[in-house]
């Protein structure tokens, strides 16, 4: 008796079918993912005929592959049906081919010639342009319902397989939304990753790896993250680890916190020359670790008032963000040319900026001009550096409730 409750026992141990793996997507910033998926096989010895349905619509021809966790298969050929069940589409495949025009008249055989710009009939020897009536179009295979691998896959012996199928799909995208609380010169800032699912296919649970950066941009160096994300490098892109499976239905958006974290910021104006009108106010601070490129918005600490938004590129650790707030209401500045001396091979001009601060508190601002050719300065009424070659800033200094000027003459030569 106990030796065949043994042997009952091995048997339902030999059938016995493991838990398949939870699947995995890896989504760049580029709009695109590595899905990583599982399956269960029944296969027979030799060549068998299976069919992979729940594939996503966008899914990269040229980029499946299929292995067994279980012993050796082989994936001999395989072919992407994702034409699904659409007018168009159904049209597609019986133009120039007879169909059934159905009408109060009853029911008429005719040759379809095309359907883009209306319905197009051949009628014995007459051409109809959108017959009143419906086409009736005979049904030669069953319609495609979903996307789906039409796969031969060869097989030693009879068994069960547990399948892992990895493929490359267009669809799956994420950035970052950034929000920044702006108090007493701290930015406290939270992360968070939008994803959005346009693949055309729903991952019930997926355990998800975020990578951002482009080709050459490397992430190095850490960022304190929330405690659901583990944050990595992969070859040269910084990755984000979430750190429990989640589900993603096709079309649907999901916001995920990636990090939050207070920096040293601060707000500096400045006067950009022939770039933009006015004083703008801007943000500026020191990024210790990677963040993705994204949306950001920027509130005041005091009110909760928004006070600044845009658009931010990937930034490499180490990297000043500068983020412009917008054009101040108060500041003024006006740029005017005093003198101009044109000798053909050599011009000499003279700027002045006149700035005016009505707060009650002393500011910087920087005047940023920009000239082109072989040019240097030759006056100027305060410092000033060169930090490019096209570039002249001068910092001026305004105490409040006051109006300064700065002049310098500029020589360009032919």
């Amino acid at each position: 008796m106990k030796k065949a409750l043994l042997s009952l026992l091995a048997l339902l141990l030999s059938t016995a079918v493991l838990a398949a793996p939870t699947p995995s997507l890896v989504i760049y910033n580029g709009g695109w993912a590595v899905v990583r998926d599982y399956r269960e096989l029944v296969l027979a010895p030799g060549i068998n005929q299976v069919e992979l349905t729940g594939v996503a619509a966008k899914l990269d021809e040229g980029s499946v592959k299929l292995r067994s966790l279980d012993g050796p298969i082989s994936l001999l050929e395989y072919s992407f049906q994702h034409d699904l069940v659409d007018p168009s589409v159904l049209l597609d495949r019986y133009q120039g081919k007879k169909v059934q025009l159905i009408s109060d008249r009853g029911i008429q055989e005719v040759e379809l010639l095309s359907h883009r710009q209306g319905i197009i009939v051949k009628a014995e020897d007459k051409i109809l342009i959108n017959p009143p009536g419906w086409l009736g179009l005979p049904l030669a295979e069953d319609p495609i319902l979903e996307p789906a691998l039409d796969c031969l896959i060869e097989a030693g012996a009879m068994g069960r397989h547990l399948v892992e199928l990895t493929y490359i799909a267009r669809g799956l995208l994420w950035d970052v939304n950034y929000t920044g609380t702006l108090a007493e010169g701290l930015l406290h800032l939270d992360a968070w990753a939008a994803i959005r699912n346009d693949a055309g296919a729903s991952f019930p649970e997926a355990n998800v790896k975020l990578v951002a950066g482009e080709l050459n941009q490397r992430g190095v160096g850490l960022m304190k993250a929330a405690a659901f994300v583990q944050e990595g490098d992969l070859f040269e892109y910084h990755t984000y680890t979430l750190g429990r499976p989640i589900a993603l239905p096709a079309g649907a958006a999901k916001h995920i916190s990636l990090f939050s974290r207070e920096v040293p910021a601060q707000v500096r104006y400045s006067l950009e020359v022939g770039q933009r009108e006015g004083v703008w106010a801007t943000l500026e601070l020191d990024s210790p670790s990677p963040l993705p490129a994204g949306s950001w918005r920027i509130l005041d600490g005091d009110s909760g008032e928004l006070i600044g938004q845009g658009v931010l590129g990937h930034i490499a650790p180490g990297q000043k963000v500068t983020l412009p707030l917008g054009r101040s209401f108060d500041l003024t500045a006006k740029r005017i040319k005093l003198e101009e001396k044109d000798r053909g091979w050599r011009k000499e001009e003279t700027f002045q900026v006149i700035l005016t601060n009505p707060k009650d508190e002393g500011i910087i601002i920087k005047v940023v001009d920009r000239f082109w050719g072989d040019w240097e300065v030759l006056e100027c009424s305060l410092p000033y550096e060169r930090p490019e070659a096209h570039l002249l800033e001068i910092e001026v200094y305004l105490p409040p409730s006051a109006e300064r000027e700065v002049t310098y003459r500029i020589v360009t030569k032919e």
